[in-house]
């Protein structure tokens, strides 16, 4: 018996009314990862940049992205700003919206990895997408940290300096992994995807190689 490659589609559009209380519903949870992340579980780099908290309120965000799409991902990114800066934290305004960015660059990294890889597998996309998304965070994030280290406390330009950077550097880079890992175990869960697929939630497969038996 052969196997023979098929592109998979995704399903009808889901309506916008369902799309706005998915975004919602995810917005929400990750509302409630950040908290625990940053308020409860204080999963904290090394120090000295241990003021830098993985953040589980990030994999809601990655989640919604690729099953309804690049608009409800960046939604719900939107929504977990605005919890940021409403949370108790050292940095009001700079913290949240570093976070901001930092999470729209993993997006911007996801979707670009998602189009040029359309046709391979959802593991080749996982992997490209990891790559780019890592690497926008973790060298377009180091310009603003620089400045933020200057400016707010006052570092000069010195070995301490960079060392300080390559530090956030790496945390940007391994936070992806902390987002990706577990996005792909439920994503990738057989009951998860026939769910997903009943109700239209399938931006993930778009254009994807599967095989039928």
């Amino acid at each position: 018996m052969s196997s023979q490659p098929t592109m998979t589609k995704p399903l009808n559009k889901i309506p916008r009314t369902r799309e706005i209380a998915t975004v919602g519903l995810f917005g929400a949870l990750s509302i409630v990862l950040t908290i625990f992340s940053n308020l409860l579980l204080k999963l904290a780099f090394v120090p000295p940049v241990n003021y830098l908290l993985f953040d589980f309120g990030e994999i809601p965000v990655i989640v919604c992205f690729l099953i309804i799409g690049p608009r409800a991902g960046f939604s719900v990114a939107v929504i977990e700003w605005i919890a940021l800066n409403l949370l108790p934290t050292t940095t009001p305004v700079i913290g949240p919206l570093f976070k901001f960015m930092s999470v729209s660059l993993t997006l911007a990294g996801l979707w670009i990895g998602w189009k040029l890889f359309r046709k391979s597998s959802m593991n080749a996309k996982f992997a490209v997408s990891s790559i780019v998304s890592a690497s926008f965070r973790s060298a377009v994030m180091t310009l603003p940290n620089a400045a933020f280290l200057i400016f707010s406390f006052h570092i000069p330009a010195s070995g301490y300096f960079y060392f300080l950077l390559e530090l956030t550097a790496v945390f940007n880079v391994l936070q992806i992994p902390f987002d990706f890992v577990p996005t792909y175990i439920l994503i990738g869960l057989p009951q998860v995807k026939q769910m997903l697929r009943k109700n239209g939630m399938t931006w993930f497969e778009s254009g994807s190689i599967s095989h039928t038996v």
